[in-house]
């Protein structure tokens, strides 16, 4: 029994390698010191993809915020006020910053 129970608990470390290559396979996972016993996976996947989002936005620091408003109904022009620049050259610099942030994301993703 006791090596059934050594095998659901993980380090920390072997746990964020998981999550961050996307497996969930253990139902144990250790947060601040606690084990925490997932017996729904989805609720694991879920958690693990709640981590995974917040190491990407981390990771993509300003590009993240520009990706964010890339993904709804924002202009590149109202991009490029948000980013900073004046509203003449608001459209064309704001083109440039969803490439930019499109280019670090694909860089991280690879």
């Amino acid at each position: 029994m006791a090596s059934a129970r050594k095998k659901k608990v993980m380090t920390m470390k072997k746990l964020s390698m998981n999550l961050w290559s996307g497996a969930v396979a253990a139902s144990v996972f250790l947060l601040g010191g606690c084990a925490l016993e997932v017996e729904n996976t989805q609720a694991a996947e879920e958690l693990a993809r709640t981590v995974r989002a917040e190491q990407l936005r981390k990771a993509l620091g300003k590009h993240a915020d520009v990706l964010d408003l890339a993904v709804t109904d924002s202009t590149a022009e109202e991009i490029g006020i948000a980013a900073g620049y004046a509203p003449s050259t608001a459209k064309k610099c704001g083109a440039r910053v969803i490439d930019s942030a499109i280019a670090e994301y694909l860089a991280i993703a690879a």
